[in-house]
């Protein structure tokens, strides 16, 4: 089942762009991607023959980074890394550490999340 108006992460961030002051005409989308593997295939396209260079940055998150950038290079696209959305802790010591909480469950999360994606892609030769 589909929402015709949920709005995608691609059209989210071309909005910010557009916010932040970048030209819409500027901005070129990959809409096609279902995955990274399929977004990394489908840029690797668009940066050879829009752009007539197989170089561009990766940006995403930190945990997400070196899937992403296997699934690039093997793509043939030169990447320069790009992380963000470190997931930062502050390391004072709280007896409250020691107990179950949402932070941790996030964190664990996106940690087992990039674990089994990786494991994943390497396995099936996307990497």
């Amino acid at each position: 089942m589909t929402n015709k108006h949920t709005t995608s992460e691609n059209d989210g961030i071309r909005q910010y762009l557009i916010d932040s002051g970048v030209p819409a005409e500027d901005i070129i989308q990959e809409p096609m991607a279902r995955n990274t593997r399929d977004n990394a295939a489908y840029t690797a396209k668009i940066l050879k023959e829009q752009l007539e260079t197989n170089k561009c940055v990766v940006i995403t998150s930190a945990f997400h980074t070196p899937r992403a950038l296997g699934c690039f290079r093997k793509a043939g696209v030169e990447v320069v890394p790009s992380p963000a959305h470190f997931l930062q802790e502050n390391y004072d010591i709280w007896i409250d550490k020691f107990f179950p909480s949402e932070e941790a469950l996030v964190a664990f999360y996106f940690v087992w999340h990039e674990m089994v994606g990786y494991t994943i892609y390497k396995v099936m030769g996307y990497l």
